[in-house]
């Protein structure tokens, strides 16, 4: 290994993030400062500056520099030349007091960046999780806030397909809330799951029933970047139209808020919140939209995944269209 110089690699960040702090508490004494730096835009010259290291205020340094641009598609290739230009004079004349950690999401070797890495630096490859590695973490970390979960709650939040970092709020959250009861079972972990995506995905349903075409476009695209799923998006849609169908259907009915509640079982926030919404739509459209849900939820379960943001589209189109 040149220079100290380190390669991280890995799609879990929490994992990546566990090497670093590996790193880190593996120095000795007070005298350590650790700097993560932004290096988006820099060419390789101001790079080689950012790392030069004279031990004025500390006696050794741990630079950390996080997925950096030079391992996206860089439009000019003279970049990349640059940066491992700029990464070999660092490694010659290097202090020993200071280690740089890199990291990356892939280990793609045909990248010039990541090619010298591979040559030059320790590298460390952070394995995706299996079900199994989760279920013993979500266990242990729950034992040390003092909690224990079911091994059908630790099974089921292991195969959410959640990433960790998720995971831990969403267990220190639950912590929290149990107080001094100790067990933590699996239908509070589905109810706390469901409950968190339900937040992500609000946006997107509120502008899907404010009629708002541009922002429900907006936020769709936003929760598909996050990872969510076409099938889970057009639950949570579904939910919500349920939710507005019912109210509404009460509201002309004549029914007091309070008998609303009684009837539906729905919060009165909820209530308020679709009453509000329920002027956008008649008792036609609605009836019609759960014909198209049903339509899109068959289409795509039997569709190829490419096709699957297609399918949402068209709906978000007909749906949020302003009449």
């Amino acid at each position: 290994m040149e220079g100290n110089i380190i390669y991280i690699w890995g799609s879990e960040a929490y994992l990546v993030d566990e090497e670093i702090r590996k790193i880190t508490s593996s120095f000795s004494g007070d005298e350590l400062a650790t700097i993560y730096l932004e290096v988006e835009n820099l060419n390789g010259q101001e790079l080689l500056q950012l790392l030069d290291f004279s031990p004025l205020f500390a006696l050794q340094r741990v630079v950390v520099i996080k997925n950096p641009y030079w391992f996206e598609k860089v439009r000019r290739p003279q970049v990349l030349k640059e940066i491992v230009q700029a990464l070999e004079e660092y490694a010659k004349n290097s202090s020993p007091m200071q280690t740089v950690v890199i990291t990356g999401l892939t280990n793609n070797t045909s990248n010039p960046v990541i090619g010298w890495l591979n040559q030059k630096a320790r590298v460390i490859k952070c394995e995706n999780p299996g079900p199994m590695y989760l279920r013993r973490w979500i266990k242990e970390e729950f034992a040390r806030r003092g909690k224990r979960v079911t091994e059908e709650g630790a099974s089921f939040l292991a195969q959410s397909g959640q990433d960790m970092y998720y995971m831990l709020n969403l267990l220190e959250k639950m912590a929290l809330i149990k107080g001094d009861d100790k067990e933590v079972t699996l239908e509070e972990i589905k109810e706390e799951l469901e409950s968190g995506e339900e937040i992500k995905v609000f946006k997107f349903t509120d502008a899907f029933l404010k009629r708002d075409q541009k922002e429900a476009f907006a936020a769709y695209y936003r929760l598909r970047e996050q990872g969510a799923s076409t099938v889970f998006i057009l639950y949570m849609t579904v939910r919500q139209f349920l939710a507005l169908a019912k109210v509404k259907f009460y509201m002309e009915k004549g029914y007091s808020r309070q008998e609303i509640e009684e009837k539906t079982g729905l919060k009165d926030f909820v209530i308020s919140k679709m009453a509000a919404y329920s002027r956008n739509f008649t008792a036609a459209e609605v009836e019609t939209f759960f014909t198209w849900f049903l339509e899109a939820d068959l289409a795509l379960k039997s569709s190829e995944i490419a096709h699957e943001d297609i399918i949402m589209e068209m709906l978000i189109s007909q749906i949020a269209a302003k009449k």
